[in-house]
């Protein structure tokens, strides 16, 4: 008979067990993406034997994934075959929210890289320069394969984020909106939608720009818009009258995104403004499960991190800014406010 102490640790650890298991449900539903399974039951429902011809599988094989699929809630069963939930209509490939993109970055990018956590917390590394030069995917078509990917995988800023924050800014009739590392033009695009009199610059890293020029060009902002290429950690165009970098610091460690920082003020005219939107770390550790592990993630991925509000203000000071407030947006992310000082 086990003690009432006992049974408080058997039922503590059931729930690390169900903690170190997640790794099956997300594996599940990689594998899912990898084979098409959402695709091919868009059209309606299919028994196992005609989707184990289009998989290329046994019955009996694609049938165990098949019976974990329906246990996650991506799809039923009945009389007429497999048929997708609301979350499997949600994973189909081009699906609003990129879910089906994401979980192939997942299964080639993302969770190879997580096994080396240890050794780059250890070097303070991301897992590419812990593994020296090692790319961490086979995807068909190489590494423009994983470009596509991440191109179609949701932006770190929502669109709802991004209009809240476009119709809160005080812009005036004119001026320039410089978006720095704005790859995925999100926050830049509802700005130029909310004040018709600003224009656009994009600047990013030279082949990051592609997904923002056909972006742009399909909502009718190309005319407002121009999209530079250069290497931000050494230079910033000048002449903007607000900065933005939206999820772009959280990329690099310290060092690097002071670097950055300090490239922007030189770019700034006295007048000119920066808005840095980050997921920010709250100050209590005992808050924040998701936002840690983004940071974490962001390690493992790239070598940066998710700062608290204090730390980004000591960031934007070092660099010769001044620091004027933070604006939350309903969630984890934060508009933070800076001029030059």
């Amino acid at each position: 008979m086990t003690s009432p102490r006992q049974e408080q640790v058997l039922d503590a650890a059931a729930g690390l067990h169900d903690l170190l298991n997640g790794y099956w449900r997300s594996q599940v539903l990689c594998t899912a993406a990898r084979l098409g399974v959402a695709d091919l039951l868009a059209g309606g429902p299919l028994t196992l034997v005609e989707m184990a011809a289009e998989c290329g599988l046994s019955r009996s094989s694609l049938g165990r994934l098949m019976r974990a699929l329906v246990g996650i809630g991506l799809c039923t069963v009945g009389e007429e075959g497999y048929r997708t939930t609301a979350l499997g209509r949600a994973f189909e490939s081009g699906a609003t929210g990129g879910a089906h993109e994401r979980a192939l970055v997942t299964a080639e990018f993302f969770y190879p890289m997580w096994a080396h956590l240890a050794d780059c917390l250890c070097r303070s590394s991301s897992a590419v320069d812990v593994r020296s030069g090692w790319s961490g995917v086979d995807l068909p078509g190489g590494p423009d394969g994983l470009s596509s990917l991440f191109e179609r995988v949701a932006p770190d800023i929502s669109e709802p984020e991004a209009k809240r924050i476009a119709a809160t800014r005080e812009l005036g009739e004119r001026g320039v909106v410089v978006d720095v590392g704005g790859s995925s033009d999100a926050l830049l695009g509802e700005i130029l939608r909310a004040h018709p009199g600003i224009r656009g610059l994009l600047y990013d890293l030279p082949g990051g720009t592609d997904r923002a020029r056909t972006s742009l060009a399909d909502a009718g902002l190309a005319s407002r818009t121009d999209v530079a290429e250069g290497d931000f950690l050494a230079e910033v165009p000048a002449g903007g009258d607000l900065y933005l970098l939206s999820f772009v610091l959280h990329s690099w460690d310290d060092e690097h995104a002071l670097t950055l920082l300090r490239a922007v003020r030189t770019a700034m005219h006295p007048g000119a403004r920066l808005l840095v939107i980050e997921e920010l770390l709250p100050d209590d550790e005992q808050d924040g499960e998701l936002a840690s592990l983004h940071d974490l993630h962001m390690l493992v991925t790239t070598g940066g991190r998710e700062r608290t509000e204090a730390e980004y203000v000591a960031l934007l000071g070092a660099a010769g800014l001044a620091y004027v407030g933070t604006v939350e947006t309903g969630g984890p992310t934060g508009v933070i406010e800076a001029y030059p000082a």
